[in-house]
């Protein structure tokens, strides 16, 4: 088994070479996306989970529910309908 350790900088290491990476880029799948008004909590895959206020409730392609930070959704998705609490 491979083990790969994360640093305190955000760095990785791992004691075995690694194979070569290629360049991937995710699927256009649309997902259904809710902006929260307030915190909340909700059951996922990996356990219970928090969101804030701001923060994007996302719906998988299996209906898996999981939160997502407002910055990083910002960065990773785009929205299609104008409506923001799609």
């Amino acid at each position: 088994m491979i083990e790969i350790k994360r640093l305190p900088d955000g760095s990785h290491q791992c004691a075995t070479e690694l194979p070569a990476p290629v360049e991937a880029v995710k699927k256009p799948i649309p997902l259904k996306v809710r902006r929260m008004p307030e915190a909340f909590v909700v059951e996922t895959m990996e356990g219970r989970m928090q969101g804030k206020a701001g923060d994007w409730l996302i719906t998988g392609i299996d209906g898996e529910m999981y939160p997502c930070d407002a910055d990083i959704f910002a960065r990773t998705y785009d929205v299609l309908s104008d409506d923001d609490t799609a």
